[in-house]
This record gives structure tokens, C-alpha cells and sequence, in this order.
């Protein structure tokens, strides 16, 4: 209730779900002791039939530093 109550708060919206990953993966948005939430995020390549998969994305996170994270290594089909 703490999760709904938050992203109520911040006006987050969460729609259904689109993309089917395995029981394995966890997908549960969390609160941390600050308040903040952390998102499970996927990113998926259409055009090369590839995702990767964020578990922990704090809401406050800047874009370019996740991604940065991300795209560190050069993906096999560049």
C-alpha cells in the first residue's frame, strides 16, 4: 500500500502490462527509506528482436547516466 500510496502522490500512472519476461525476474516497483521509488525498466529493440532489462531504477535517476550504464559495452550487432 505504501508503493500505490506513493506513486498516487507523485501522479504516476501505471498501465497493463505489455511485455511478458519470465516468473524469475523481479518486477516489483519499491520505496526506499528516503521515499523514493525505483523502477524495473525494459528496453527493447524492435529491429533487433533484443531487450535489456533495468531492475533498479530510482525515480530521480537521470536518463544519460542509466543509459551510459547501459551502452558501456558495444552491443555484437553495431
Amino acid at each position: 500500500m505504501n508503493v500505490y500510496r506513493n506513486l498516487r502522490s507523485k501522479g504516476v500512472k501505471i498501465g497493463k502490462k505489455c511485455h511478458h519476461l519470465p516468473e524469475t525476474v523481479e518486477m516489483n516497483i519499491k520505496v526506499d527509506s528516503k521515499g523514493k521509488l525505483h523502477f524495473p525498466v525494459l528496453i527493447i529493440y524492435d529491429e533487433f528482436m533484443v531487450t535489456d532489462f533495468i531492475q533498479d531504477w530510482p525515480e530521480d535517476a537521470k536518463l544519460n547516466v542509466q543509459l551510459r550504464e547501459l551502452f558501456n559495452e558495444q552491443a555484437p550487432w553495431d
